[in-house]
């Protein structure tokens, strides 16, 4: 007895041209969505092939982006809001965003804010071990910069600029917590998208 084929997925009703993969390998949406910006990163140039309990499939094309924005609460707005003045411009950001209690940070001339801070009027506690924030740099030099800035700005080392080999051989970054303890980190070189 000859059994049914299995159902067309559906990134192959598309023409070839128009598919746009996530990160399990089905379509998102067509070019025109993705050029326009929809929060899909390019990761390649080709697919490659993986093996999923024996089943082939394609590795994905397209990134979608994880995190739209990250808040925390701090104790004084004041304060940190020079930290993250000195710190984000030193990488390439900027204040965005300046309202009652809070501030925001993203790429100059947007309004697309990746990183918001409150003012809480209870005392702050940050995450504890294993937590972080790991901002791209676009080069070691503003790495070494952020690190310059932070300090400068009531910042704490947690670890100085430099090669972290066990992160991947290119991987240099340097840590610090900021004035209410987050800690931060800045990296280079940035993931390949």
């Amino acid at each position: 007895m000859r059994g049914t084929a299995p159902p067309r997925p559906p990134h192959l009703s598309l023409p070839r041209g128009r598919r746009r993969f996530a990160a399990s390998g089905t379509i998102i949406m067509s070019n025109a969505s993705a050029s326009a910006g929809m929060g899909i990163a390019r990761m390649g140039r080709r697919p490659r092939k993986m093996w999923l309990g024996g089943i082939a499939y394609f590795a994905p094309r397209e990134e979608a982006i994880l995190l739209g924005h990250i808040s925390f609460g701090v104790s004084d707005l004041a304060r940190t809001t020079a930290f993250y003045d000195a710190t984000m411009m030193a990488l390439g950001y900027a204040r965005i965003f300046t309202g009652p209690g809070s501030v925001a940070y993203g790429l100059p001339g947007t309004e697309n804010d990746k990183l918001r801070l409150f003012l809480k009027p209870n005392p702050v506690t940050p995450p504890g071990p294993g937590f972080h924030l790991a901002f791209l740099a676009p080069n070691r030099d503003a790495v070494d910069r952020f690190q310059e800035a932070a300090l400068r700005f009531g910042g704490v080392d947690q670890g100085t600029p430099g090669l972290r080999p066990h992160y991947g051989p290119d991987y240099y970054a340097a840590f610090v917590l900021d004035p209410d303890g987050y800690k931060l980190e800045a990296k280079h070189p940035p993931p390949e998208l």
